[in-house]
């Protein structure tokens, strides 16, 4: 459970494509005591890809990405102002792409997805995603060069043989 008096608004996962992290997105909906949240409504879930299948059809786009990213911002701005917590679900494997998040939040809390780029890329196999992996290699060098150590709260999770997950405060 998370220490201190405030409690986040926003939970955002860290992670390289296919390790889990909207799987474990949706089983925080169904666990939310795992991360106590602040909020009147409940939890909801933003997934990148789902905007970005919404505004353009496809999985990728280059040149929408700026829009992607803007509608994302927009909606959590939205369901904040309501009462609702958030949970996003996306890569956020550089500071820059978790920065805004603070700035809507200051106790926004990172959930860090235990993973194995083997097997990342092994499932991007399995479901014939070649293209994912040159991204998962450049997500996975991005997010090992990173200083995470600047959060106050963060969470490891684990996804379990049963395809429960494990999640534990770092």
């Amino acid at each position: 459970m998370i220490t201190g008096t405030t409690k986040p608004k926003i939970i955002f996962t860290v992670g390289p494509p296919r390790s889990g992290k909207t799987e474990f997105a949706k089983w925080l909906l169904k666990n939310p005591e795992v991360i106590p949240t602040d909020n009147t409504l409940g939890l909801v879930l933003i997934d990148e890809d789902s905007i970005r299948l919404a505004l353009t059809g496809q999985r990728f786009v280059q040149e929408s990405e700026e829009l992607v990213r803007a509608t994302k911002h927009l909606m959590i701005k939205s369901l904040l102002s309501q009462g609702y917590a958030v949970i996003v679900s996306d890569t956020h494997s550089l500071e820059a792409s978790f920065y805004p998040l603070f700035e809507m939040d200051k106790n926004a809390t990172p959930v860090f997805l235990k993973y194995n780029k083997a097997g990342c890329t092994k499932r991007a196999k399995e479901c014939d995603s070649y293209d994912l992996i040159p991204v998962i290699k450049r997500i996975t060098k991005n997010i090992q060069g990173s200083d995470f150590g600047i959060f106050r709260n963060a969470y490891i999770a684990e996804r379990l043989k049963n395809g429960d997950f494990r999640c534990s405060a770092q």
